[in-house]
């Protein structure tokens, strides 16, 4: 009965903690120029300034500049994105107000998705089809272990609830695959 609290928790945090995220401006490809922008919310100021940014290293740079204004929007052209990661920039607005928020750099990785597809549930199927329990469990860590990064990463550029979907059918696949070839190697001996 301890066990299945601990199953139980586990598929909790899998569920709740990707629902959990930071404002973001959006993800984009790597060494893309993007356009920083934000809203200046109460309407009363004529400008907004970003202050800083702080590049997923660590690292910030300090850039002091007006942004170019439409409206109540702002907006920076920014460039320097060969780091993949979350980006964080500080704003003010004319009125003293303050504001942080986040963009994503992603790399594209949508061939190495089809190729770990191709190659981890080929190994799966290839050991259903010889009746080999090893190769098909060695199919599966891999199936598991790419649903887990897409979790992470997403595919692309894309990271959304619908990439946190298939990331879990593929962990749920990899895992329902390994438990049936452990079966098979338990019941074998």
């Amino acid at each position: 009965m301890k066990n299945i609290s601990v199953y139980i928790m586990i598929c909790l945090a899998l569920i709740i903690i990707p629902m959990v995220s930071a404002e973001s401006i959006g993800k984009f490809k790597q060494g893309a120029t993007i356009n920083i922008t934000n809203y200046c919310e109460d309407g009363g100021c004529s400008g907004i300034d970003i202050i800083s940014i702080k590049y997923p290293d660590g690292t910030s740079k300090i850039l002091n500049s007006a942004m170019t204004m439409e409206g109540q929007t702002g907006y920076y052209e920014f460039s320097d994105t060969a780091q993949i990661g979350v980006y964080y920039f500080k704003t003010t607005g004319s009125n003293g107000a303050t504001d942080e928020d986040t963009f994503d750099i992603g790399g594209g990785n949508l061939g190495l998705f089809i190729m770990a597809c191709i190659l981890f549930f080929g190994l799966a199927i290839y050991g259903i089809a010889i009746k080999n329990p090893y190769i098909c469990l060695i199919g599966c860590f891999g199936i598991c272990l790419l649903g887990i990064y897409v979790s992470f990463n997403g595919v692309d550029v894309y990271k959304n609830e619908l990439t946190s979907v298939i990331a879990y059918v593929v962990i749920a696949i990899g895992v329902g695959l390994g438990f049936a070839s452990v079966r098979e190697i338990i019941y074998e001996n």
